[in-house]
């Protein structure tokens, strides 16, 4: 990452498209990182104008994919969460 004059949406697949993986350990993938990091977002409390726009997002499509694999929320704790109550 250093010594470039800029960044695009490519730069760490080229810094990590090259590396290795020992005994047979998965590849790196930029989507599944991505995705991780999103889903992670996604279960704290921080506002969703936020997060769209730390990833570069126009539209929460994407969120509303990755909504289905979080973990569930009960029921009963659900009106606590929407008053920000933990």
């Amino acid at each position: 990452m250093l010594g470039r004059r800029t960044l695009n949406k490519d730069s760490l697949v080229d810094l990590y498209g090259t590396v290795q993986p020992l005994d047979g350990a998965l590849r790196i993938q930029q989507g599944r990182l991505r995705n991780t990091w999103l889903a992670t977002l996604m279960c704290e409390p921080i506002p969703l104008a936020a997060i769209l726009h730390a990833a570069g997002l126009q539209s929460a499509r994407t969120l509303s994919e990755l909504a289905a694999y979080l973990p569930a929320l009960a029921v009963d704790s659900a009106p606590k969460s929407l008053r920000g109550a933990a």
